[in-house]
């Protein structure tokens, strides 16, 4: 197996798991989720998700990740246009697409059940903020 083959299967493999924690996460919330029930899941030992991820709080950012930056450029691009009126650019922060990206990135950080200290030294870790409650 040449190296560009293991790479995808290691791509592969961690989509897999970002797919399966996603799942747990929803359902058990982030709190009662564990890595053991992640790999049994996936049908893999414990120690090959470390391989993939740091923690939990890693793989977890991996899931958010996305959304959030989707966001963040949503939100920069539309603070940026400044021949719109006010009201205009409010406007466009509560159209739909940006409540469903809001719903999907920021508030699953507040609704998972998160232990607030361990999701904020890993935010922290990495440079990022991180206010819920």
């Amino acid at each position: 197996m040449g190296i560009a083959e293991r790479k995808q299967l290691e791509k592969n493999a961690r989509k897999k798991l970002i797919w399966i924690a996603h799942q747990l996460f929803f359902i058990k919330r982030l709190c009662d989720a564990t890595i053991e029930d992640i790999a049994a899941r996936a049908e893999i030992s414990k120690g090959t998700i470390y391989l993939y991820f740091k923690s939990k709080a890693d793989l977890y950012f991996s899931i958010t990740r996305p959304a959030l930056e989707n966001l963040s450029k949503r939100l920069k691009r539309i603070t940026k246009k400044e021949s719109d009126a006010p009201e205009v650019r409010i406007r466009s922060l509560c159209m739909p697409s940006m409540l469903s990206i809001l719903t999907t990135g920021m508030l699953t950080i507040l609704s998972l059940g998160t232990k607030q200290t361990s999701i904020n030294i890993y935010f922290q870790r990495n440079g990022l903020r991180f206010s819920g409650g």
